[in-house]
């Protein structure tokens, strides 16, 4: 259920970026108008992070049920995909920011980084 609207707003917002790309510039758009393009920007790494950790989950079920282990992969349901990469899915969205204001270094990367992989850490001692 939850996929549905990930899918839903990740192509509302491909569309409202090609939009706003092709209707304004960046310097009559203002502060609203960039923060529009961050959230929107935010959802399509939702709706690309979703889709490729929700097709490894199912490639790592169909080999798990192949082989000797006839047991799908437990542990990762819908809700839990969405999890993850609402997290995953928001390193894009802050390298980008930190570019826009020329913070972007080695030292901010594994600080995004660091904030990333314990966000996730939380998240699976939550689920499990």
């Amino acid at each position: 259920m939850i996929g549905k609207f990930i899918v839903g707003f990740g192509l509302a917002s491909i569309l409202g970026l090609a939009i706003i790309f092709n209707v304004t510039n960046p310097t009559s758009g203002g502060p609203m108008l960039i923060l529009v393009v961050f959230v929107m920007m935010y959802f399509i790494s939702l709706l690309i992070t979703f889709s490729i950790l929700f097709l490894l989950r199912k490639l790592i079920n169909r080999f798990r049920r192949v082989g000797i282990y006839k047991q799908p992969a437990g542990g990762a349901n819908e809700n839990g995909i969405y999890y993850y990469s609402s997290v995953i899915g928001f390193f894009p969205v802050a390298l980008i920011s930190l570019a826009s204001v020329s913070a972007l270094g080695i030292k901010e990367i594994l600080m995004v980084l660091v904030a990333i992989s314990i966000a996730c850490f939380y998240i699976f001692k939550i689920t499990h």
